[in-house]
């Protein structure tokens, strides 16, 4: 987060300096909601340089900007979005061909993954995710079984512990980041969709399956985090 700061501050001035006569300044961000230490760093911005137009677009604004194109460019740009029906029509087929495009485009000779856990009560509230998030992963554990069935039943007796090693590798490289919880779960989504527009079935398989690794305790911290004095 440090860093993300320092960037606030040097896109900022970078601007200045290119642009002397500079009137108003946008920092977009890609938070799925924006941390208060960037937050604070643009209203110091504001206090400072009251003769310039400071603002801070995140989601809300691409929101907003979204929902006043029209459906048929809103579906060119984000594809078809997945709905409980389609939830409920989780396509096994859709399944395998997410898991082939993860297993091809990774090195997976790494350590087999497959301890049992017992998955805690409270996980899906105590990592920090929002709501938007939680109901992701809510909507794909309706076929966390589903999937948990269909690779411990494939042909590959390891693809279950192999994929979670991948998926436990990719948490682990983004939460050292220091990223928001909410940012990891969609990297994670860009991740196994191995692209940013998809079709409602394949979204609707590629949550199924983060929703898979989550209650497995894969992905995602399996007690709460105690901070640090």
């Amino acid at each position: 987060m440090e860093r993300a700061v320092k960037k606030v501050a040097s896109d900022f001035a970078g601007a200045i300096k290119e642009w002397p006569a500079l009137k108003s300044w946008v920092f977009v961000h890609n938070y799925v909601e924006a941390p208060a230490q960037i937050v604070q760093k643009i209203l110091d911005l504001r206090t400072n340089n009251p003769k310039l137009d400071i603002k801070i677009f995140g989601k809300s604004g691409f929101e907003s900007a979204l929902l006043d194109l029209d459906e048929a460019s809103i579906e060119a740009l984000i594809g078809d979005a997945a709905t409980e029906q389609d939830f409920r029509s989780l396509q096994p087929e859709d399944v395998l061909a997410v898991v082939s495009s993860i297993m091809a485009s990774v090195d997976h000779d790494g350590i087999p993954d497959d301890a049992p856990v017992v998955v805690p009560d409270q996980k899906l509230y105590f990592n920090g995710l929002s709501s938007i998030c939680k109901q992701r992963i809510v909507d794909g554990l309706q076929n966390a079984n589903r999937v948990a069935t269909l690779l411990l039943d494939h042909q590959d007796p390891m693809l279950d512990a192999r994929l979670a090693s991948i998926f436990k590798a990719k948490y682990f490289e983004l939460r050292a980041q220091s990223i928001h919880p909410d940012d990891i779960l969609f990297e994670l989504r860009d991740f196994a969709a191995m692209e940013k527009k998809t079709t409602a079935r394949r979204e609707v398989a590629v949550w199924s399956l983060l929703a898979h690794f989550f209650e497995k305790c894969t992905i995602f911290e399996d007690a709460p985090v105690e901070a640090v004095a």
